[in-house]
């Protein structure tokens, strides 16, 4: 029935729960499947509580871990009955810690903390491992709802709790489970709390480093499946430390696809923060690139949207550092339609759990239900007007952008001045028109691709020189213009020219040398600008006539 099992079938409820633990053991997922679903049958017949409770906790975890979050709903609400009438606490426990995972899932987390809380109160009352295995759900539900802080306490318990428990076969494993989930609940509150930085060896990252240290052999030699956990973990740890883990790093990489889609998704998530931290505090966007490369391969197969979600955040970042804007773009793209497409997935499962509610209640469920869908209908309203106005802005500002610079154009301070004019209030502005002197020799000699370099350059350090409130912008071939708050003195206008010439030029060709002229008038606000650009025109003419590389004022 399943690889690693040999003989006849179980006689007994318990012995088909053990065999899907022998199946689970052997990755053989769908023999543990069928071996819970028939000791839950057997156990039911015989009217064992105790077993129907952990066969129902096994078989439900299975099913979430295969996406089937619906039916492993419906198979713990058929539970709940039978819990009330169990006398098992360690069964009880154990139940009631799971059902709280699943209602997590569905976002109830009103309910799933208090049942969590309710498995750790039950479990204490006997103690042992099953109080070990409450501490770890409820620590686990705690960082997958964002409660980092909460959830660092109950794994210290379960250690705690692991000292008074006899030793037996799989102590050394949940030993080290806990000190690696422990050690990853420190690192991404010290991630929490200080955000993307370097922070050195603080005592939460020393503590975090030395639990992985102590977890990773025997983790690797006795239940190698968990192995990622401690070295994803283990690096991103010392990353924040400032510490790069070569050994780390190649064992990432060396996972293959069927590995990584094994993993849990609060390690790739994990993953893909360290992916994130290398690129923006490292500058590592090589190591970065490549690890969201690696998890992007098996996103066909992920079908945990919110995850995808940050994975396309993480991507666009690492892009924008890259510097890649339109990769950076398309992901963000990405992020956004994925945490969209997330919440109208949680509204259809709860559309569909509430169609299988009884029919006593459905008068109040079809009109919740009318709700719920038209609230995914806004949803997806929302999601394609917020994508359009995206694009519309992204249009707006490619109009607005001259090509070749990313500065201005001349459509932007056409509406720029139409906007001024209109302004009661008279301000002075100071415009000022910069001309590239012997632009065209320029072109001539070192080829129209330097020219075009030339200006992109000149573009950037009038951008530079310019304050947050000036608008600078590309008026045509050569010519800038710059629109100054205020009246600006020639000091600070020839200061600009005197950038442009110190700027180095050979850099981008050899010999190459470039100077500009500057011509500039006062314009007050409300009066006609053609009057005042006309004068700077005339003003950047004198500056060209009296030799070039030089501002004419008056």
């Amino acid at each position: 029935m399943a690889t690693g099992t040999s003989g006849s079938a179980p006689d007994t409820a318990l012995g088909w729960l053990e065999l899907s633990w022998h199946c689970e053991d052997f990755c053989d997922r769908p023999g543990a499947v069928a071996a819970a679903r028939s000791g839950l049958e057997l156990a039911r017949h015989q009217r064992d509580a105790a077993a129907v409770l952990r066969l129902t906790s096994q078989l439900a975890r299975l099913l979430d871990r295969n996406k089937e979050t619906m039916e492993s709903l419906e198979v713990l609400r058929v539970g709940e009955a039978w819990a009330r009438r169990c006398s098992d606490k360690m069964a009880v426990a154990d139940f009631l810690s799971i059902y709280s995972v699943q209602i997590a899932v569905m976002g109830d987390f009103g309910r799933s903390v208090p049942l969590a809380n309710q498995a750790v109160a039950t479990a204490a009352r006997v103690g042992g491992e099953g109080l070990f295995v409450a501490l770890m759900r409820l620590g686990e539900l705690r960082l997958s709802i964002g409660r980092v802080t909460d959830a660092i306490q109950p794994f210290r318990d379960c250690l705690e709790v692991l000292e008074t428990v006899p030793p037996g076969p799989n102590s050394t494993f949940r030993s080290c489970y806990a000190r690696a989930i422990l050690a990853a609940a420190l690192t991404e509150d010290v991630a929490q709390r200080v955000g993307e930085r370097v922070v050195g060896p603080i005592p939460a990252l020393q503590e975090a480093d030395r639990l992985l240290t102590k977890a990773r052999e025997p983790v690797e030699s006795l239940v190698p499946v968990h192995a990622p956990m401690v070295f994803v973990n283990l690096g991103r740890c010392r990353a924040m430390m400032g510490i790069t883990d070569a050994e780390c790093r190649e064992r990432l990489f060396g996972l293959t696809s069927e590995q990584l889609l094994s993993c849990p998704d609060r390690l790739l998530n994990t993953a893909i923060a360290w992916a994130r931290f290398e690129a923006t505090v490292n500058g590592d966007v090589a190591f970065a690139r490549g690890l969201l490369e690696k998890i992007r391969s098996i996103m066909p197969m992920w079908r945990t949207l919110l995850w995808a979600a940050s994975f396309h955040e993480a991507s666009a970042i690492v892009h924008r550092v890259d510097g890649r804007p339109d990769a950076a773009w398309a992901d963000l793209l990405e992020a956004f339609a994925a945490e969209r497409a997330d919440r109208a997935h949680q509204i259809d499962l709860v559309i569909e759990m509430a169609e299988r509610m009884d029919a006593a209640e459905a008068g109040r469920r079809r009109e919740r239900l009318a709700s719920l869908r038209v609230a995914r209908r806004e949803a997806k309203l929302r999601t394609r007007n917020e994508k359009l106005n995206a694009e519309r802005q992204r249009l707006t500002q490619d109009a607005l952008t001259d090509p070749l610079t990313r500065i201005g154009n001349r459509r932007l301070l056409e509406q720029t001045v139409e906007t001024l004019e209109r302004r009661r209030r008279r301000g002075m502005v100071t415009v000022a028109i910069v001309d590239i002197d012997h632009f065209k020799t320029i072109n001539d000699r070192f080829s129209h691709q330097i020219g075009d370099r030339v200006i992109a350059a000149v573009a950037r350090q009038l951008v530079a020189s310019s304050r947050p409130s000036d608008l600078c912008v590309r008026w045509g071939g050569e010519e800038f213009l710059i629109l100054f708050k205020g009246i600006v003195s020639a000091r600070r206008l020839d200061s600009l020219l005197d950038d442009i010439q110190d700027h180095a030029w050979a850099e981008i060709a050899e010999g190459l040398s470039v100077t500009a002229s500057l011509g500039a008038a006062a314009w007050a606000q409300g009066d006609p600008f053609q009057a005042a650009l006309t004068l700077a025109d005339k003003r950047l003419y004198m500056a060209k006539f009296l030799g070039r590389n030089r501002v004419v004022m008056a």
